[in-house]
């Protein structure tokens, strides 16, 4: 029989595995998803309340990310928080992630992911 130590042990690592296979396969949707000319096309605001909806979100995100950052609790926390940074929607966002998106290797990245989805690639900033 099993102790319980090796139990809770087994446990953690599937919960581990199940989160980060999760987080990977949340990242790859949204990148996939996102239209061609994202990083160049001006986006319209959304309203209050959508805005406030997306950003608690996000921060739920963050707060989770970081949580799982620590020692001991399974999971992807720092994927888990880029992908909250991803979701907030704050001023000056849309310059960062043009930033972000501007560098070569990042870009390429991003775009064969894309292609293996069959998704055209991302027009540069």
């Amino acid at each position: 029989m099993h102790r319980p130590a090796t139990r809770t042990l087994v446990l953690a690592a599937c919960a581990s595995v199940a989160l980060a296979a999760t987080s990977l396969a949340y990242a790859t949707h949204v990148v996939v998803t996102l239209p061609a000319d994202h990083f160049v096309a001006e986006r319209p605001r959304a309203g209050f309340f959508a805005t406030l909806g997306r950003n608690l979100g996000a921060l739920g995100l963050l707060v989770a990310g970081a949580f799982m950052s620590l020692p001991g609790v399974p999971g992807q926390g720092i994927l888990t928080m880029l992908i909250g940074l991803l979701l907030l929607d704050v001023p000056g966002k849309q310059a960062f992630d043009r930033r972000l998106a501007g560098r070569p290797r990042l870009l390429g990245m991003l775009n064969r992911v894309r292609a293996r989805f069959g998704k055209p690639p991302f027009e540069a900033p």
